[in-house]
């Protein structure tokens, strides 16, 4: 498909194509749509709250530490 004529004519296409002979798969083991929903409403909540720990909080609840 990457080398189709549609994909080829097109450069944003085209350069994503390139790009995916260095891509790397990155999986996200655990939860992250709730931490990061968690964080968002912290945020929300209260703009001017300390941010790094509620960064620590989500990469803790996403990676299971």
């Amino acid at each position: 498909m990457a080398k189709s004529e549609a994909i080829a004519s097109d450069p944003a296409l085209s350069a994503l194509a390139a790009q995916s002979d260095y891509a790397v798969t990155q999986l996200i083991i655990g939860d992250f749509w709730t931490p990061a929903t968690a964080f968002g409403n912290a945020l929300i909540a209260d703009p001017t709250v300390d941010v790094q720990p509620l960064l620590d909080q989500w990469v803790a609840q996403t990676i299971g530490q």
